[in-house]
């Protein structure tokens, strides 16, 4: 029942220069009681620096004109005020309600100076966040334009889960107004959940729970709790949007810190609920574990799943498409899927510039490599023109002959089972198999020490190791390691030839 290949790429979205954002355009607002108050409260608000999109490596931010330059890891040249991604023109809109959300609360308080004075915990300290649900009796607060500011929030963080560049004073006024709405139990409700997971993005994704074992408590009970009230029989917030996030962010943190099997419970709850969104995350977690067919039908989902050219994460599923497809002796629809994933990628380059100055990744150390990013270098092998392999290459890309040394290399993936089907998937045939005491032939070595040992006999002398074989070339008697597309097994004649000489001692005559 799917479209044909040509059909989806032709009709993927190409077009130049976002719309100017209006609330809730792109944004659907979990209570439309207080949504409509919101969006004509926010239109009056005076003018504030408008925000202009920053990338660092591969993902986009906002942030206020006025201090963008001040950001140490921008990229170069980026083009993003460009995108036309549905995920982007939402992150602006959610980022202008955000502010917008912010700006009423401190509003709604006839004097928020006099009402921050009250509260005297240190806007630093995140873990004192917490105990700010205490209203004050004396302070004056405006409720309609209160709750419309919370309404803004709540919504903004719903469509996009950043915190939008949150400064600890915000957060200080956002938990000092979450204690004045008694009055309105479900804006109460979803109000909390809202902070709940603010203060558990501010922990985890900022990495303070990885340096701080206190943080990493608050983080745990924080997100405990969220998900106890989530699963919890008269939980307001039922809402499969809502359920995915949390427990795609529960799948995160349970897989940075080592529970796999528990990351991936909740990553495919996360898929369940959310779709095609969570489901391009969860793509390499099934070609680690060898779910080829998981992973091709979470491909397809996300490829059918409205695909936009400016889509920053579509480049490396159709990478993977084009592979799987090449693999299944499908080429026409590989080849369309490669042209398709090419110019995806020369749009990224255009709408993100060149990472000048990006953060090194710690869950991809420095000379590893992923297993989507192996997989885009076996599409190239396959479709790419010999200009297409050369520019890939320049941008660190793997040669055909390097394809195998990169099995060694990737991460998150044991090696044995890499062996099983992404040798199958890079050389159109599986990993031979070879034992202890087999005897090969040795071909195609490039290096000037290793063409000198081509057509040689050899036994194998031990297991395969970082995609090689130990083995002990007869003539020469000594060992080596050679990658298993380098060994042909011998025939009846050479096999005999090899284990008489080997027989022999070093110095005896031959003949």
């Amino acid at each position: 029942g799917r479209r044909p290949i040509a059909e989806m790429a032709a009709a993927a979205p190409r077009s130049s220069r976002a719309d100017d954002v209006k609330m809730y355009e792109r944004v659907r607002s979990i209570d439309a009681r207080h949504a409509k108050v919101a969006k004509t409260l926010a239109e009056g608000l005076s003018a504030a620096p408008p925000l202009v999109w920053y990338a660092e490596g591969d993902t986009p931010g906002l942030c206020p004109a006025n201090i963008v330059a001040m950001l140490p890891h921008g990229n170069a040249g980026h083009h993003l005020d460009e995108s036309r991604s549905p995920e982007m023109l939402t992150q602006r809109e959610a980022a202008e309600m955000a502010r917008a959300g912010v700006r009423l609360l401190r509003q709604a308080f006839h004097d928020m100076n006099a009402t921050l004075a009250k509260h005297q915990a240190a806007p630093a300290r995140l873990a004192a966040l917490q105990n700010f649900h205490i209203s004050q009796p004396n302070v004056r607060v405006d409720m309609c334009v209160l709750k419309a500011g919370a309404q803004l929030l709540v919504d903004s963080f719903f469509a996009d889960e950043k915190s939008h560049g949150f400064t600890p004073e915000d957060m200080k006024v956002m938990y000092i107004s979450g204690s004045y709405f008694c009055d309105d139990k479900e804006l109460q409700e979803h109000f909390a959940f809202f902070l709940s997971n603010l203060l558990f993005e501010w922990i985890v994704y900022r990495g303070l729970a990885k340096v701080d074992a206190k943080m990493k408590q608050v983080a745990d009970k924080v997100l405990d709790n969220v998900i106890r009230t989530l699963e919890a029989p008269a939980c307001p917030l039922k809402e499969d949007r809502v359920l995915a996030y949390v427990y795609f962010a529960r799948s995160f943190e349970r897989t940075r810190t080592g529970d796999i099997a528990g990351g991936v419970r909740d990553l495919d709850l996360a898929c369940a609920k959310g779709g095609a969104r969570f489901q391009r995350s969860r793509i390499p977690v099934r070609l680690q574990a060898g779910d080829l067919d998981g992973a091709t039908a979470d491909m397809e989902a996300v490829v059918d799943a409205d695909a936009h050219d400016d889509d920053r994460h579509l480049k490396d599923t159709l990478f993977m498409m084009a592979a799987f497809r090449g693999k299944e002796s499908r080429d026409e629809e590989g080849r369309t899927y490669f042209q398709w994933a090419v110019r995806c990628a020369a749009r990224h380059r255009y709408l993100f510039g060149e990472p000048s100055a990006r953060r090194a990744n710690p869950y991809n150390p420095k000379g590893s490599a992923t297993v989507v990013g192996f997989i885009t270098n076996v599409a190239y092998q396959r479709y790419g023109t010999p200009e297409q392999r050369a520019a890939h290459l320049k941008s660190g890309g793997l040669s055909y002959g390097d394809l195998q040394q990169g099995l060694s290399a990737l991460v998150g993936i044991p090696r044995a089972q890499a062996q099983a089907f992404l040798f199958e998937l890079a050389f159109d045939d599986a990993p031979p198999t070879r034992s202890k005491g087999d005897v090969v032939v040795v071909h195609g070595l490039t290096s000037d020490t290793g063409r000198a040992h081509n057509g040689a006999l050899a036994i194998v002398a031990g297991p395969a190791t970082n995609g090689r074989f130990a083995i002990e070339l007869v003539h020469a008697r000594k060992t080596i390691s050679a990658r298993p597309q380098n060994l042909r097994a011998a025939s009846d004649a050479e096999a005999s030839a090899a284990r008489d000489m080997a027989g022999r001692p070093a110095n005896a005559p031959k003949g």
